[in-house]
């Protein structure tokens, strides 16, 4: 059997057992991203008797369109002036909500009598959350330009920023057997010449542009240059070591100012909502559910600790720049887990053969279980405190009117 004959099977396997889950999850009344996620555990390689698809590596690259459109159309729906309303708020409940998760989660290493570097990475591992994860099951839910999903926007792309300096700040670390102050700054100074280059440079050229393409009254056009620059943003921004999702929202962002960014949002919708779901499939497939067995009780332990000081990190920041209780406990449950960028930590320190073989697939477990709660936590979030409203005003930093 050819490559291409086996991608086209496999893609229609994926297909057929994607659309038989979400149909019972939609029936069930259940969250759909946990369908998509189950479909992944189905088709995946490590569920017996057999693999139901054999190339796997497509399917990654399926997924990483995914992330780039679910955060590009996003980013449309987070103009400059919304992104600087919540700025303060999200620098500095993200940078309290990481640092305690870093206390936490070497303090957990420590107590299950693991190695320092084995706890180091633990730490930085659990500081990060899943912005596709959660951002896709706050729109699901429906509550995405709620003031608490605005203010979680914000801190998870802080977040992601962060998590590029210290993953780099890591491998300096195992490489070099010392953590230079030099190269951390060096990274930090990477990070924000691009956003604020992107921001500043962008913001004054691309709505000018997308507003006269707009005008030629070719909707092809205006998709292919907005997904041109939502591609190249995300290429340029993994060039230079930052996340592809980064690129992508900051594309989203600039284009916002745009009087066409509702038509691209329009148009890119379907195929954000296709390959978003694959993303999520992929995320199935690649757990390694035989795991579970081994590792249950201290990936209980790491869980709530996780999702208890994640809630109380982020409710706690969110509260004292003086946003009422509902906002600050929706953000906390809405927060509490990790994702994508965790496994790429404990992937810098395997490869460097730095840290336990165990470490990798306990923290998989934790993603597992932290991912299927987080549809729970935030419709509990929802339940708790009903009343959070829109984010309709660009006025939403307490004290900064």
């Amino acid at each position: 059997m050819t490559l291409e004959t086996e991608v086209i099977r496999d893609f229609a396997v994926i297909m057929a057992v994607l659309a038989s889950i979400t149909s019972i999850f939609y029936l069930l009344k259940q969250p759909v991203i946990l369908g998509y996620i189950l479909s992944g555990i189905i088709v995946g390689p490590y569920t017996p008797p057999f693999s139901l698809v054999s190339q796997i590596d497509f399917l990654k690259v399926f997924a990483e369109f995914g992330v780039i459109l679910l955060l590009f159309v996003i980013g449309l729906d987070f103009p400059i002036a919304k992104l600087r309303s919540v700025g303060r708020v999200a620098v500095g409940v993200a940078l309290l909500e990481m640092g305690l998760l870093l206390v936490v989660g070497y303090l957990i290493g420590v107590g299950f009598h693991w190695s320092p570097l084995d706890s180091l990475f633990l730490a930085a591992a659990l500081s990060i959350s899943s912005t596709t994860i959660i951002v896709k099951v706050l729109e699901d839910i429906g509550v995405l330009h709620h003031i608490s999903s605005t203010i979680m926007i914000g801190v998870l792309i802080v977040e992601d920023l962060v998590a590029v300096v210290i993953i780099a700040s890591l491998q300096s670390f195992v490489s070099a057997g010392q953590l230079l102050a030099l190269d951390i700054l060096a990274i930090a100074g990477k990070v924000i010449l691009f956003v604020g280059g992107t921001l500043i440079i962008g913001s004054l050229l691309v709505p000018k542009v997308m507003d006269k393409i707009v005008l030629k009254r070719d909707r092809q056009l205006t998709i292919s240059v907005a997904l041109g620059i939502c591609f190249g943003l995300s290429a340029l921004a993994n060039l230079i070591g930052l996340s592809v999702a980064t690129g992508a929202f900051l594309a989203g962002v600039v284009i916002a100012g745009a009087r066409s960014s509702s038509q691209v949002i329009e148009s890119i919708e379907p195929l954000k909502e296709l390959f978003a779901a694959l993303f999520f499939v992929s995320v199935g497939a690649l757990m390694d559910v035989r795991q579970i067995p081994m590792f249950v009780a201290p990936a209980i332990v790491i869980t709530l600790a996780t999702v208890g000081a994640k809630v109380f990190g982020v409710g706690f920041g969110v509260k004292a720049f003086g946003y009422d209780a509902g906002t600050a406990v929706r953000s906390g449950l809405g927060m509490a887990q990790i994702g994508e960028f965790s496994f790429i930590v404990v992937a810098v320190g395997a490869d460097a053969n730095a840290i336990s073989g165990f470490l990798f697939p306990l923290i998989g477990v934790v993603v597992i279980i932290t991912s299927l709660l987080t549809p729970y936590l935030v419709k509990l979030g929802i339940r708790l405190a009903p009343k959070d409203k829109l984010s309709k005003s660009v006025s939403l930093v307490k004290g900064g009117h």
